[in-house]
């Protein structure tokens, strides 16, 4: 493995290159290539956007029409320190028929957007209709979010009772040391399920490309390759916040200004989830337009580095 800065490989000054025999995989590339994929595709961001809008009103309706009193109920018991258990069951029901309903429209949102941004950085001819489909490559996402799932909580499984056998065997000796112990057990699991998310990370990348269900094929693409990839992944979580948070700011400010000053902010924050009238007030409108605009240039920051980082690495097999 060499690191080099970059002098002549490309246009993008100073980019960190790490080079595998005849592979080279950039991880600030990586990092940044949800910005190049913005700002190349901005026509399909232009079908994104409205849909992002009728998809956060069309939520927030549904919450409203289904469970409005109970949410608003919830909200007012926050601040008590002894709610009636019975009252609160109750309230629960209602948002227990929500969650239920979210859980496949959750589902078909992630598998929608998995698949498109994997067409947009693997297929950028592929256009049609903003790059959003609703077909195979859909259903082998599906597949493969639920099997990474599955793999994740049996590691994490099998990794807490390791924990708790640790703590148990070392207090038996020292109970002083019990605790120690089992922070440390905690964070090698932390570290542990992070490794292996990294491994398991172009599932979704090497699915999409070669049209087969492929959890662990991307276990032998990254070996080796671990850490800058997570850098790479760390870079793209610190831009994502930095982005979002500025975004946020600017939305913030068209709402006082245009909205109805920091009331209208302040009903963002904490909306009437009573009735429609409640919640769709001109600053909370405002916020909706403002974060609809945001949220799929976000949503490619977020998921372009993995798709990227499969390209970098399987460009030399074609």
């Amino acid at each position: 493995m060499v690191l080099c800065h970059n002098s002549g490989l490309s246009a993008e000054p100073t980019a960190l290159l790490i080079l595998w025999g005849d592979m080279m995989f950039s991880a600030t590339d990586a990092a940044f290539s949800g910005f190049r994929a913005g700002r190349e595709h901005f026509r399909a961001m232009l079908i994104w956007i409205p849909l992002t809008a009728v998809a956060s009103a069309g939520t927030i309706a549904l919450m409203i029409q289904m469970a409005g009193p109970e949410l608003m109920a919830l909200q007012a018991m926050n601040g008590q320190v002894n709610p009636d258990p019975d009252v609160v069951m109750q309230m629960l029901k209602p948002l227990g028929l929500i969650y239920l309903a979210f859980i496949p429209l959750t589902l078909i949102y992630y598998v929608v957007i998995y698949a498109a941004v994997n067409r947009v950085i693997q297929r950028p001819g592929d256009s049609a209709f903003g790059y959003l489909r609703l077909g195979g490559d859909e259903l082998r996402q599906l597949a493969v979010m639920i099997g990474l799932a599955l793999v994740m909580l049996f590691v994490y499984l099998i990794g807490a009772v390791g924990v708790v056998l640790i703590a148990v065997a070392v207090g038996a000796v020292n109970k002083g040391l019990a605790t120690l112990a089992g922070i440390l057990a905690t964070l090698a699991l932390v570290a542990g399920l992070v490794f292996i998310s990294v491994r398991l990370s172009l599932a979704s990348a090497q699915t999409f490309d070669t049209g087969k269900i492929n959890l662990f094929g991307s276990w032998r693409l990254t070996r080796g390759r671990v850490w800058p990839m997570l850098g790479a992944y760390i870079l793209t979580l610190i831009l994502t916040v930095v982005v979002y948070s500025a975004l946020f700011a600017i939305v913030a400010l068209a709402v006082v200004l245009v909205g109805g000053g920091f009331t209208a902010l302040g009903g963002i924050m904490q909306p009437d989830m009573s009735s429609l009238a409640g919640v769709f007030t001109p600053g909370y409108l405002i916020y909706l337009a403002g974060m609809s605009i945001a949220a799929p240039f976000l949503t490619l920051i977020m998921y372009s580095p993995a798709p990227t980082i499969y390209r970098m690495l399987t460009a030399g097999e074609a």
